[in-house]
């Protein structure tokens, strides 16, 4: 994927390894908002925004957790 400043709806769906309709769920939940660009019709995603909402995430990586887990049992 092309680094860049905006992305589309599929491209930030891509960014965010999600699918389109998480994109506009958060949309409608206010956690994302769109930019129409001069002339554009379609609505735009900043990428700092998308960055912005991956450091938000509770979402924790199960290979974390195990790690976790495994240095806290006593041998």
């Amino acid at each position: 994927m092309i680094e860049r400043g905006y992305y589309n709806a599929t491209e930030a769906a891509t960014y965010l390894s999600k699918s389109r309709s998480y994109i506009h769920q958060l949309i409608r939940t206010g956690k994302l908002e769109g930019y129409t660009p001069l002339g554009g019709q379609r609505k735009v995603y900043r990428r700092q925004d998308l960055d912005d909402l991956m450091l938000k995430s509770p979402f924790v990586p199960a290979r974390e957790i195990r790690i976790t887990i495994a240095n806290d049992v006593d041998p």
